[in-house]
């Protein structure tokens, strides 16, 4: 196997900005490295030749070989750039990681939103129910501060079993005579 001819013609203006193009290209902020170049000096002392290769995202990518550095750099920027463009780089493992981490500390911080709304609305729920039992409360107290009340008023009556009337004990205060009579009878009817 021959090796390849070295490139007789310099690169064009065109190629000047193949560097600048694939620092672009490939730099992010999940991989803020730049491509690393390497030169290999091939050939004697008379006559040296130049063999570059640059290291983008863990691949590397050789140029042909010429009898300038510049231009055997450039020669491989270009393969390099070529191929970031038509096939692009799969990510590197840092950049699969960060990516899991931005989208996990999404998902948490969206989860804790979500936990924090649902705690203030349970807070809001535990008020409003407490109002509530408060506002119970002083009706239910009055019921039955009314009803031992009532309660303590039977306790003092003697009912007639057969007309099924309050008769009083006690004589009537004055005022009531007319009255008094009428529960006087009921009372001698039953003796």
């Amino acid at each position: 196997r021959s090796p390849r001819q070295p490139q007789s013609i310099p690169p064009s203006s065109d190629d000047a900005s193949f560097k600048n193009l694939l620092q672009e290209e490939t730099q992010n902020e999940e991989d803020p490295s730049l491509p690393v170049y390497s030169v290999e000096v091939l050939g004697t002392p008379h006559c040296r030749i130049f063999r570059a290769s640059v290291v983008v995202r863990g691949n590397t990518f050789s140029g042909g070989q010429c009898f300038t550095h510049k231009a055997t750099e450039q020669s491989a920027t270009k393969e390099a750039y070529i191929y970031a463009k038509a096939v692009g780089f799969d990510p590197t493992p840092e950049e699969t990681l960060m990516f899991e981490n931005r989208n996990l500390t999404a998902r948490l911080v969206h989860e804790v939103s979500n936990t924090q709304r649902a705690n203030e609305e349970i807070l809001l729920l535990k008020h409003e129910i407490l109002s509530l039992t408060s506002q119970l409360k002083q009706p239910m107290s009055s019921f039955w501060a009314a009803r031992d009340a009532q309660f303590d008023i039977s306790s003092h009556l003697i009912v007639d079993r057969t007309s099924a009337m309050p008769v009083y004990p006690q004589p009537l205060l004055s005022g009531q005579g007319e009255t008094s009579g009428a529960v006087h009878r009921f009372m001698e009817e039953d003796q």
